[in-house]
């Protein structure tokens, strides 16, 4: 696997596109239930995510178009070969264990790599005041994301095998504040015939049923 990172030349000073080319949305086909467990491997909670069928391709601005690209100008580039697979819904019944996958300006961007050992990879945005000048940031081996103030901290992070979520800050009341960890799975669901599929079957019964019919008249 191979995720390239590329400096892109600066052309008169003007900042570049956040976004230099993306695939369209392929359809979302593929499902996984998911169970999470806390360190002492109880059962807390499951959900569930599902990811378009068709691997991912892009080459993502992760500086933001305002800045000149002469001063970060990085670029990360994936490939249908990386086999990165875009998560489309993700839920959980884990507390504040979830993604903002289709918010806006806030977007979180899901991977799930179903032939790497890492198993997954994210590209977040920014939300603290000491990003130096980044406006996303990529995460190879994990699902992130949250913020980071003293005010409030809330996080989501998925690795391969574990996960975590927390809610601390000043701002936050004592018997909402939470730190929760443990491990997870992730099994395919079984796929079920698609409707067309179901009355092709039907169409076909019928008419083998048809030329029983004749055959015994």
């Amino acid at each position: 696997m191979k995720i390239a990172v590329k400096k892109i030349a600066s052309s008169c000073g003007i900042g570049l596109l956040s976004v230099l080319a993306i695939a369209s949305p392929g359809t979302a086909a593929v499902f996984y239930d998911l169970e999470f467990f806390d360190r002492e491997q109880n059962l807390i909670g499951t959900g569930e995510f599902s990811h378009e069928d068709d691997p991912f391709e892009a080459v993502v601005e992760l500086c933001p178009p305002s800045m000149p690209s002469f001063l970060c100008g990085e670029t990360l580039e994936i490939t249908r070969e990386d086999q990165f697979f875009r998560v489309t819904n993700f839920s959980s019944t884990v507390p504040g264990l979830g993604f903002s996958l289709l918010i806006e300006g806030e977007r979180t961007d899901l991977f799930w790599r179903p032939f790497d050992e890492e198993r997954v990879a994210s590209i977040s945005p920014c939300r603290s005041r000491y990003c130096g000048g980044r406006k996303l940031f990529f995460n190879e081996n994990s699902w992130f994301d949250g913020i980071g103030r003293s005010e409030v901290t809330s996080i989501r992070r998925m690795t391969a095998t574990e996960w975590s979520s927390v809610l601390d800050g000043s701002s936050i009341p004592e018997q909402v504040k939470f730190d929760l960890s443990g491990t997870w799975t992730a099994t395919r669901r079984t796929s079920v015939p698609e409707p067309a599929s179901i009355f092709g079957l039907i169409a076909i019964g019928a008419l083998g049923s048809l030329r029983l019919k004749r055959g015994d008249g």
